[in-house]
């Protein structure tokens, strides 16, 4: 437990970490506002050039925090392996940690649970805003919340989760997170390799858990996508893979 609040601490300390929570929690309310308001004027026969379905609003937007959650899986990590100040005594952060802790599973399996609690609650907090400000812009025109929405909502968190953790797992195997960060943020919030990959062969849904996060949520939308218990599988998988890797690599590997 020690470990894990003392991982936590190093999160928060960081920059970049707190400024990803904060754009996901405050761009997603304000896009669904806007977005929420166009719905609102094309129901009310107010626009004609906007598709009048409310279906989706407060779940598209905070799509935005499961790129965070990515962030936040890398950085949970690179903290460890980022060039210390030459006044602080150079090398990485790494080496204290290794002094502190001895016991590299214990630090790696703390990174792994906070990289899994972290994105987890960014991503449900963000879909609570969404939800909140889309029925409250919408007002009357809101539509009821079913079982299905419910369920949607579960494997958006589930995504995110998923997510942050292979991006912990696959930064522990590089030390390096600017290939995690730029492939799995722009991935998610740019365009997905993966899903681009998917478009084209059918077998490619399984290539890259980006290509699996979109079969996770919206199952079915697309010709040869997955069904939602086998894309949930083979995230896994690939969550596993990287995180086991990650744990192998940092064991057998000098600080």
């Amino acid at each position: 437990m020690r470990v894990f609040v003392t991982e936590t601490r190093k999160l928060l300390g960081l920059r970049p970490a707190v400024g990803a929570v904060v754009a996901a929690l405050v761009l997603t309310p304000l896009l669904t506002w806007v977005n929420a308001r166009s719905v609102r004027a094309a129901i009310e026969g107010v626009r004609a050039d906007v598709d009048a379905d409310p279906a989706g609003l407060g779940v598209s937007e905070a799509l935005l925090s499961v790129a965070a959650s990515a962030a936040l899986g890398v950085l949970v990590v690179w903290q460890e392996y980022r060039p210390m100040p030459e006044e602080l005594g150079g090398g990485h952060q790494a080496a204290m940690s290794e002094l502190a802790v001895p016991a590299r599973i214990r630090r790696c399996l703390a990174k792994y649970v906070l990289a899994a609690l972290a994105g987890g609650l960014v991503t449900s907090l963000a879909l609570a805003e969404g939800t909140i400000t889309a029925r409250r812009v919408l007002g009357p025109h809101a539509p009821a919340m079913t079982t299905a929405q419910w369920q949607q909502d579960g494997r958006v968190v589930l995504y995110a989760v998923f997510l942050s953790l292979f991006a912990a797992g696959a930064t522990l195997v590089l030390r390096n997170g600017l290939v995690p960060m730029v492939y799995l943020v722009a991935s998610s919030t740019v365009v997905s390799v993966g899903f681009l990959l998917a478009m084209r062969w059918s077998w490619a849904w399984y290539l890259l858990p980006d290509a699996l996060g979109p079969a996770l949520i919206r199952a079915g939308e697309e010709p040869g996508m997955p069904s939602i218990p086998a894309a949930a599988a083979a995230m896994a998988g690939w969550v596993l893979l990287g995180c086991g890797a990650g744990a192998v690599f940092d064991r057998y590997r000098d600080v």
